[in-house]
């Protein structure tokens, strides 16, 4: 699997290179396909793109878990009402909860479904969606963790650490 990083709108990819431990930049998804998309293997056509935080909204909710159930997406998406300048029905909502606390992340349907597209004409597919505060390196006794192919984007990131290591399966979502 690629690992892609989508900076901004309409600037240069950053594809992860295991073999290197380097991030590669490419002009956009035409030169993606053309650089990978010919020579990889199958399992290699599919990517994990982590777009910029921005993107995603949050919301931290007093309900429980029964309560958000009894809500219903349409009703988690009205959570959004006041943050959102997108329609509320057009949001992609996911629910996080951790002991006492919830958190729910929405994202705009339409940017999902232009990513998938411009993966589709790379001839790659998209099995995860991420936003990049993911992508800073965690410090491990004064050093940044090597295991971590993720770690080296730390010298390009400019998103918020967040401290949530259990949210990392929150946008791991088959799309």
């Amino acid at each position: 699997m690629l690992h892609v990083w989508l900076r901004a709108q309409h600037s240069p990819l950053a594809v992860w290179h295991e073999d290197v431990q380097q991030w590669q930049m490419v002009d956009g998804w035409q030169q993606l396909q053309t650089i990978y998309g010919n020579y990889k293997s199958n399992s290699q056509k599919t990517l994990c793109l982590y777009f910029p935080s921005s993107h995603a909204l949050h919301v931290d909710t007093a309900l429980n878990a029964a309560q958000l159930k009894q809500l219903g997406n349409s009703g988690k998406q009205y959570l959004f009402e006041e943050t959102s300048l997108t329609p509320i029905e057009q949001l992609n909502i996911r629910q996080l909860s951790h002991v006492d606390t919830t958190q729910l992340y929405a994202l705009v349907q339409n940017d999902i479904e232009s990513w998938q597209q411009s993966a589709q004409l790379a001839g790659m597919n998209i099995v995860a969606l991420l936003p990049d505060f993911f992508i800073i390196a965690t410090a491990r006794r004064g050093r940044r963790s090597t295991s971590n192919p993720l770690s080296r984007f730390a010298d390009y990131a400019a998103a918020p650490i967040i401290a949530s290591g259990y949210g990392r399966q929150l946008f791991a979502v088959n799309v």
